[in-house]
């Protein structure tokens, strides 16, 4: 048994033997360089963020920005939902200002207190004015519905905003691709 081990062993040539370990060199680079690549793009959203924020509501005070981007970023990688749909909901429902109020819906990400407080334990509905807390409950919203719809992200900002409205769709996707092309334009120079 173990000559016929040894013999297939054996039978591995050097050149065989240098493939594999260079594929798996390969294998092993481009993982670690995609997971730096991924962590390069992730650290410049806090200030791509605070800087756009700034730059077209410029009622919206400097910290208030910062605190914005931070819980931004921070929130969308906790509930694994990604970075620019959250910002574009965010912008769409409240022009990034955390004292929005339409229809009993309150803060950045207009969150209904009377639809949510069972279901996620909103204990006060002044506690949607904190911006932290407000971010984090629209998040965990847009994540239920992100699953709920099997990924079908047009389906997901259809429930997130209630079915009301049809154009709520076309309006996220606007603001996502208005910061994208700011955000570029940053990088170019």
């Amino acid at each position: 048994m173990r000559s016929k081990t040894l013999t297939w062993w054996y039978r591995l040539s050097s050149k065989s033997t240098k493939v594999i370990i260079t594929v798996i060199f390969c294998m092993c680079f481009c993982a670690s360089f995609a997971v730096g690549t991924a962590k390069f793009k992730q650290k410049n959203n806090v200030p791509h963020l605070k800087r756009y924020i700034i730059e077209k509501y410029t009622k919206v005070p400097k910290k208030t920005a910062e605190t914005i981007a931070v819980h931004a970023d921070e929130l969308s990688k906790k509930h694994n939902v990604d970075f620019h749909l959250g910002v574009g909901v965010m912008e769409t429902e409240s022009s990034f200002n955390p004292s929005a109020k339409h229809k009993g819906n309150i803060g950045l990400m207009q969150v209904s207190y009377k639809s949510w407080k069972r279901p996620l334990g909103i204990k006060k509905a002044t506690d949607l004015h904190n911006i932290e807390y407000n971010i984090d409950t629209g998040v965990k919203i847009l994540k239920r519905c992100i699953v709920a719809s099997k990924g079908d992200t047009r389906k997901a900002l259809r429930m997130y905003n209630g079915n009301a409205n049809k154009s709520f769709t076309k309006t996220v996707s606007k603001h996502i691709g208005s910061f994208e092309n700011f955000r570029s334009k940053l990088q170019q120079g």
